[in-house]
């Protein structure tokens, strides 16, 4: 009975000795491929965030501009579309 107790622990001992080698390679790969990888990934995201909010702010500038030098265009256009609205809303 002690021999089996004796493998049965040896057993265990084993399978924590590799467990405790398995978490230590997944840390490994974490700190040097997914940390980078999801740094890398959220300047990405930071540059495009950027990059939509100028453009976001030139669209805006260059409305503002056509509505300031063509008024009435503007207004016409404005009222086309509400009434387009307008019709779409009743049906």
């Amino acid at each position: 009975m002690n021999s089996l107790d004796e493998t049965a622990q040896t057993y265990a001992d084993d399978a924590r000795a590799e467990i405790a080698a398995l978490r230590a390679k997944v840390d490994m790969l974490v700190q040097n491929r997914v940390t980078p990888a999801l740094h890398a990934m959220a300047q990405e995201a930071e540059t495009m965030a950027h990059s939509a909010a100028d453009t976001m702010k030139a669209q805006a500038t260059r409305l503002t501009d056509g509505v300031k030098d063509q008024p009435v265009m503007a207004l016409g256009i404005a009222a086309a579309i509400g009434f387009m609205l307008a019709t779409l809303v009743r049906r």
